[in-house]
This record gives structure tokens, sequence and C-alpha cells, in this order.
């Protein structure tokens, strides 16, 4: 049986790991990373707002309601979901979640110079924000990442979902000779690259769905 490290908590990867079970690999799911809010004041008004991660989503609106004649703009379906489940409609969604510089592009030409405010982690990589003019956008820091490394079984694959759980794995952990690794789009396959660790394969887009597709070719 082939084990497989995922650096997300078991709790919502429930459904693949069903998935990876039926097909014969053994799952060892733990993240690195602990989340905590940041309470801060609303900026000034903003025509959009840009979700990052379905984790912005939730802290975001841990505090604030969203603004009715806001303009809702997500980085991938994910995030979208968790924005459609308070019954609001989302007007722009990356198409490549897994190339946030691309989607960033995408998302400064459908703004057309409206202002944006970015709900962000304190650990944000800031790749949207940074393709735009600072008068253009607001950043609005709405929850704490912090990393805590932690051991975990040797694997006959790895995948990394960001660089923030890649930096807390390799705090006590390195990839095992031979093995596959796979990271959860550009901007963690870009720090394991600067690790020394060159991935298998880039999920073009970070979602299960893909990791499926990914895997099912490979075995």
């Amino acid at each position: 049986m082939k084990r497989l490290f995922i650096s997300k908590p078991s709790a919502e990867i429930q459904e693949l790991s069903r998935w990876l079970m039926e097909e014969g690999f053994s799952v060892h799911a733990h993240s690195f990373l602990h989340f905590s809010p940041i309470l801060s004041p609303l900026p000034s008004p903003f025509d959009v707002i840009f979700f990052s991660s379905p984790r912005s989503v939730i802290f975001f609106l841990s505090q604030y309601a969203l603004p009715a004649s806001v303009s809702i703009a997500c980085a991938g379906e994910k995030t979208a979901e968790i924005v459609r489940s308070t019954a609001r409609t989302v007007d722009f969604v990356g198409q490549q979640s897994g190339d946030m510089g691309a989607v960033a592009e995408a998302f400064k030409r459908w703004c057309a110079g409206r202002s944006v405010l970015f709900p962000v982690s304190t650990r944000s990589l800031k790749t949207v924000i940074s393709v735009f003019p600072e008068e253009q956008c607001q950043e609005l820091i709405v929850y704490e990442t912090t990393i805590q490394g932690k051991a975990v079984e040797t694997c006959d694959l790895y995948v990394f979902t960001s660089p923030s759980n890649s930096e807390g794995f390799l705090m006590e952990n390195q990839v095992a000779v031979g093995a596959k690794v796979i990271a959860w789009g550009t901007s963690t396959a870009r720090y394991l690259g600067e690790q020394g660790i060159d991935p298998t394969h880039t999920l073009t887009e970070s979602s299960s769905e893909k990791l499926k597709e990914y895997l099912s070719s490979l075995f």
C-alpha cells in the first residue's frame, strides 16, 4: 500500500481520503498551520472585495456583513462555493487557482479601475495585491497564521498545499528519497524549489478534483 502525505487537516479532506483509500493509498493528513482571528475596523468604502481562500471568507464573515452593493471576487471555485452558501452571487472566479499570477492579471483586467478590498492573513503572499496600484486597493488583515512543526511518517508521495505548510513540514521532516512531490499551485512549487525540492507535478487548479485526476493518471 502506497503511503501519501497531504498537508491538510483530515477533517477537510474526508471525501478525498475515502477515494484515496479506495485507490489503495494509506493517507496521512496533517496541517502545520494554526489560525486565529484579528479584529480590525472595516476600511472606507470599496467597490470589489477579493477573497483569496475559503478561510479568508470565513474570518471576514465572522466580523462583518458583506455590503449589498459590493461586487464579490474569488480566487477559485472552492472559495466561491463558500460565498454562495451565504446566498450571495460571486461576480468573478479565477479560472486557474493553482496559478495566482494568472488569476491576478485576469482579476485586474476585470476590475477596470474599481477599488478593491483584500481580506488576508498575516502570512499573505500578496500575489494578487501586488499587481494593483496602491491607491486602488486596501488590505484588511482578518486572521493570523502561525506555523508549528511536527514529525510525520515517511511516505511515498507528498502533497504540499501551501508555502506555509511546506515550511512547517520542513521544520522537522525531509522528503523521502525517491518520493514523488505534488505542489498545490505555482506558489507552493516556487517555495519548494527554493528549498531544493523539485516537484514531480504542479496542480494548475488548487482542488481535490485535480489531485484525483493526476493520481489516476500516475497509478
